[in-house]
This record gives C-alpha cells, structure tokens and sequence, in this order.
C-alpha cells in the first residue's frame, strides 16, 4: 500500500495496473529500482492470480474513495 496514492493520483485502475512498464512506473512516481522490480515481477508473474487482482482493485478502489471524500 506504499505507492497506492500515487496510484490513485495517476488514476490507475486494475486493468492499467496489469499493464505497467518500468518506465509507467517511473513517471508515476516510483524511481527506486527495487520496488519497480517487485511491481514489475507481481504484474507479470503467471501468480497474479484472479485473487491478488481482486485484491489490488479493492486497495485502489478503496484509497480513490477516501481522497475523494477529503
């Protein structure tokens, strides 16, 4: 949830999120390399299940929500 903000922000939704290259990582805001290792290895990783999807759109959906309401 570190970077779920800055995704938030940039607006990105689950299906923008499973398409990020490390150069989308990096002009969202993320410039260390080994959290754009980990993203990139999530996103591609055949164990990005239906669940951990679930799981990151209910984050995002959830953090949106809360900076609309600020």
């Amino acid at each position: 949830a570190k970077y779920t903000d800055l995704f938030v922000r940039h607006e990105v939704d689950l299906q923008t999120f499973a398409s990020l290259t490390d150069l989308d990582l990096r002009e969202v805001g993320i410039q260390t390399f080994g959290a754009r290792k980990k993203l990139l290895h999530l996103i591609n990783s055949s164990s990005f299940t239906k669940e951990k999807k679930v799981y990151v759109f209910i984050i995002l959906y959830t953090f949106r929500n809360q900076a609309f309401d600020e």
